[in-house]
C-alpha cells in the first residue's frame, strides 16, 4: 500500500463524510469505506468499450400508377413519400434486429450511411436508391 498524502487523506475525509452510494456501495461503517479507499488507491479503473451494429430490414409494397415512366419512378416515390414512410416505420417497430450489416439481403451497399433506403419495380428488373 502507498503512503497516504495529504490529498489522499483529505479525499478520504470527503469519501467518509458521504453516503454508501457509487464506489461506496454498500460501505457502511468507516472501516468499510477505508478499506474500500485503499482497494480503489492501489487499482486503476479501466473503461470497456464495444460496438455492435444491428440491422433491421423491412419490405412494404406500394402501387403506383401505370402512367409513370421506369425511369422517373424514384421522383414519383421522392414526392410521394406518404404512401411509404409510415408504413416503413409501422414495419420497423416489428423487425427484430439482426447483427452486422445483413449483407445477405443485398441492400447494404453504403456502409457510411446510418440508413438506405432502396426501390425495386417489382414488374421489371428495375431499381434504385432513394
Amino acid at each position: 500500500m502507498k503512503k497516504w498524502t495529504d490529498k489522499d487523506m483529505i479525499e478520504f475525509a470527503r469519501v467518509a463524510s458521504q453516503g454508501a452510494y457509487g464506489k461506496y456501495r454498500g460501505c457502511r461503517t468507516l472501516k468499510s469505506k477505508l478499506k474500500k479507499y485503499e482497494t480503489i488507491m492501489n487499482t486503476m479503473t479501466v473503461r470497456i468499450t464495444e460496438r455492435r451494429l444491428y440491422s433491421k430490414i423491412v419490405e412494404v409494397e406500394v402501387d403506383i400508377p401505370d402512367n409513370i415512366s421506369i425511369d422517373k419512378v424514384d421522383d414519383y416515390l421522392y414526392e410521394n413519400e406518404h404512401l411509404y414512410v409510415s408504413k416503413i416505420e409501422e414495419e420497423m417497430q416489428k423487425a427484430k434486429p439482426i447483427q452486422g450489416w445483413a449483407e445477405e439481403f443485398g441492400c447494404s451497399d453504403n456502409k457510411q450511411e446510418t440508413a438506405e433506403t432502396r426501390y425495386d419495380v417489382l414488374t421489371f428488373n428495375y431499381g434504385g436508391h432513394l
